[in-house]
């Protein structure tokens, strides 16, 4: 469990039980207030001294216990208040933000791409076929792979929905591309489609950075 799952379960704990014992010591505070009335009306004429004596220090005995009362009242309810927003906030963070493994997901899916892209280039030109389809099939392997891949369930709908497009964009590219020979790859036509994949599966990516906020140019240092 994160450090921030731990915190957002004590948060959720103390807004329960702070309502509870915000409605426990609301009710005590509605009891307390009808007896004070009920001795308010019970007030003896001043004539009887002891008498008057005894309702004035009964009557001070539950107005003191009654601000008492009223200030826990207050101050329960003030905690539910703030556990209860940050928890919100939290939820809300939690939902909008990578996970570690997603998190790595997406750089190392940065990575495979840049560097598939790259390979890709050098289909039509290049005097070392067979070097450059072992790269490429590599690559395909491993980004095939994230087939298996699915978002973080802690992740808000939408920030699921883009992370598993990319996913799966990601597997269909490293399945197709891997299963096609460095001949194959450089006739005109199937070059093209899949230089168009390629930009297809970047663009969902560049989605899940700008959706996220990371940063692109420190992703490209990790590029060779």
């Amino acid at each position: 469990m994160e450090i921030l799952d731990g915190i957002l379960l004590a948060l959720l704990s103390l807004t329960f039980l702070g309502f509870i014992f915000f409605f426990i010591f609301l009710c005590y505070f509605l009891s307390n207030r009808k007896k004070i009335r009920l001795l308010e009306g019970k007030r003896p004429p001043k004539k009887k001294k002891k008498a008057r004596q005894r309702w004035n220090r009964k009557k001070k005995k539950l107005s003191q216990k009654q601000n008492r009362i009223g200030v826990t009242v207050i101050s329960c309810f003030l905690i539910s208040l703030a556990c209860g927003a940050g928890s919100t906030y939290g939820l809300y963070y939690q939902s909008t933000h990578l996970k570690e493994k997603d998190s790595e997901a997406v750089i190392q899916g940065y990575v495979l791409l840049s560097e598939l892209s790259k390979e890709v280039a050098k289909v039509p030109e290049t005097e070392k076929p067979e070097k450059v389809q072992t790269v490429i099939y590599d690559l395909a392997a491993r980004l095939a792979s994230y087939g298996a891949r699915r978002a973080d369930g802690r992740l808000g709908s939408e920030e699921q929905q883009l992370l598993n497009r990319l996913y799966s964009n990601m597997k269909e590219l490293g399945l197709n591309i891997g299963a096609q020979s460095i001949d194959h790859l450089k006739d005109p036509e199937i070059y093209e489609d899949y230089q168009k994949d390629i930009q297809k599966t970047k663009t969902n990516q560049k989605k899940v950075l700008d959706h996220f906020r990371v940063s692109q140019k420190d992703l490209e240092k990790l590029v060779k």
